[in-house]
């Protein structure tokens, strides 16, 4: 019994230490990206400087917007104590049109240099502030300067060299198309008899607006070699766009002066000479300084040719209202 009792006892020592102890451990990701600091720095801002540049040949090649960068540097260079930036710069930039094209003469940039000081890191704390990771700041600059003259502000709508600007135009026109005129050849009416017109017309106006332009005109309209008119009217423009490249529409009004036909030199036949109504309507693009345009005018003025016969004056032809559609092709100036 003692020898099964030892037995037993050893048996549970050899099955205790056959025993196995498992443990059990979490794990923390640990991140092994680099977060990098943000530097910062102060702006050391100076007073107001004004500086005129006249661009070369080189210059201009690169466009009105390299213009106004090489000012700025130079102006940094010259008058900033070699700052860092100008900061809110103003341009007045003078340009001098040629018959195709403008040329600019001169640049004149103000505006206050600055340049950055004391740079440095932010610190953790801060970087890792959700107010500061999260939220947008927008810090804005106010200068006081001295307001730009009448001058300098129409002379700085240069900016937009595309933009139709107020102020003073003018365009010339050459109109070219068919005309028909009531005729009359003794005491046999043929309406709508087909003429040669060719005529043109100069207005020199004012844009109240980039869309309105209103002037007066005058012109010169001739007519299958029978007739010479000279028409003086109001003129009024609508632009679609403000954009000098813009649809357009027109309407003219006035009268029309008649002041020579052909056969005024014909000492066979006489020539009398009616002036009446002048009206019309046009509607084309403005390709920056050239423009085009359908039109349809009217006139209701004409010449009558009659000759001596026996003593008596007889009627030869009459040339009534004369319908004008044409193509125009007009040059702003």
């Amino acid at each position: 019994m003692k020898r099964t009792i030892s037995l037993l006892a050893l048996f549970a020592i050899v099955l205790s230490a056959c025993n196995t102890i498992h443990q059990t451990a979490t794990t923390a990701n640990v991140s092994t990206s680099i977060q990098s600091s943000v530097t910062m720095a102060d702006l050391k801002v100076g007073d107001r400087i004004t500086y005129t540049m006249t661009p070369s040949k080189e210059v201009l090649r690169g466009g009105e917007a390299n213009v106004r960068h090489v000012a700025e540097a130079e102006a940094l260079t010259q008058k900033g104590g070699h700052a860092d930036i100008l900061l809110e710069p103003q341009y007045v930039v003078s340009k001098k049109r040629g018959l195709f094209s403008s040329k600019i003469t001169s640049v004149t940039v103000s505006g206050r240099p600055a340049s950055y000081t004391n740079f440095r890191s932010l610190p953790d704390s801060v970087l890792c502030n959700p107010v500061f990771r999260g939220v947008k700041t927008v810090v804005k600059y106010a200068h006081a300067s001295k307001p730009l003259t009448e001058k300098q502000l129409s002379l700085s709508h240069e900016y937009a060299p595309d933009m139709r600007q107020v102020g003073m135009a003018s365009y010339l026109e050459l109109h070219i198309g068919p005309g028909f005129s009531d005729y009359m050849s003794g005491y046999s009416l043929y309406p709508n008899e087909v003429l040669a017109h060719l005529g043109a017309t100069l207005t020199v106006g004012y844009n109240i607006t980039p869309h309105w332009y209103v002037a007066p005109g005058i012109g010169v309209d001739y007519c299958d070699e029978q007739y010479w008119s000279m028409p003086i009217f109001a003129n009024v423009r609508y632009n679609f766009s403000k954009s000098r490249k813009s649809w357009f529409a027109e309407y003219r009004l006035g009268c029309a002066i008649g002041i020579a036909s052909a056969s005024s030199y014909d000492y066979d036949r006489n020539s009398e000479l009616e002036s009446g109504v002048y009206t019309g309507i046009g509607l084309g693009y403005s390709f920056k300084h050239f423009e085009m345009a359908l039109r349809y005018t009217y006139q209701n003025t004409g010449v009558a040719y009659w000759s001596y016969y026996n003593h008596r004056i007889v009627p030869d032809e009459v040339y009534g209202a004369q319908h004008l559609p044409s193509i125009s092709f007009g040059w702003r100036f």
